[in-house]
This record gives structure tokens, C-alpha cells and sequence, in this order.
């Protein structure tokens, strides 16, 4: 029995990819299952292609756009290790405000925690605060 896809959280943001997202995962398990997670790009890969292993039928374009969707909009970064376009893409940072972080990054050295972030010059501590639940300081699993 084929399930109806799940209507998508409103924190979904309406961008491209949303209507396969919720074609393709708010069928089977329901997209509230997956709104808390925050994985890197590289999980948000693992996961959709084990989704493939189970079943799930799906275009390779498709299947490509979930995993920009997810990477986007549901995934977490390590700042001390990404790209000021990685930072402008995940974290929704100006670009300028990426090579900032980037440059204090490589005079400083890592970030330890949020606070370090904050006291980087010509960056926009209220978009930080916004996207702090999409900052990581470590490589550990998420």
C-alpha cells in the first residue's frame, strides 16, 4: 500500500527540493522525524542512499536535490573546517563575513566555542545566533 506523502513542517523552508523531500521521505517515516537532525552534508548522503537500500524509488536527480535540500536547510557545520563558500551556503552568511571568519580562523586557530565566533570583527553576531544550532566546533559524528 502506497502512503500519501506527510505535509512538510513549516520550518520547511519553500525553496527547491521541498516537493521531493516530501515525495520521496515524508512518505514512509514523516519529515517531523528528520526537522531536529543536523548532519553534515556527508550523513545527509549516507542517509538517502541507505533510504535507496531500503526501498525508495527515486531519479538520481531527485535523489541529488534532497541531499542539497537537507545539506541547506537541516545540517550542521563544522566552522573549523569550512570553506568560506561551505559558510556562506550552510550558515547563510554574506561572503565577506565568511572571509572573516575564515581569516581569524587561520591567525587564531580554531574556534572553541560559540563566544570565540562572536568576537570575530565585521561578522553579524544576530545571523550567528540564528544559525547556532548549525555550528559545530569538532568532526564529531552528527
Amino acid at each position: 500500500m502506497l502512503l500519501a506523502p506527510l505535509c512538510i513542517a513549516a520550518s520547511y523552508p519553500d525553496r527547491p527540493g521541498k516537493k521531493n523531500v516530501d515525495k520521496l521521505c515524508g512518505g514512509c517515516h514523516g519529515l517531523k522525524l528528520m526537522e531536529p537532525m543536523r548532519k553534515t552534508r556527508t550523513a545527509w548522503q549516507a542517509s538517502v542512499e541507505d533510504m535507496v537500500t531500503k526501498g525508495m524509488k527515486a531519479e538520481d536527480d531527485e535523489l541529488e536535490e534532497v541531499v542539497n535540500y537537507f545539506a541547506k536547510y537541516f545540517s550542521r557545520l563544522n566552522v573549523n573546517k569550512a570553506s568560506p563558500a561551505e559558510l556562506t551556503d550552510v550558515l547563510d552568511l554574506e561572503a565577506r563575513q565568511a572571509a572573516a571568519l575564515v581569516d581569524y580562523r587561520a591567525k587564531n586557530g580554531d574556534f572553541k566555542n560559540f563566544g570565540a565566533l562572536e568576537k570575530v570583527p565585521g561578522v553579524d553576531r544576530k545571523k550567528l545566533a540564528e544559525q547556532r544550532d548549525r555550528i559545530a566546533f569538532t568532526t564529531a559524528a552528527f
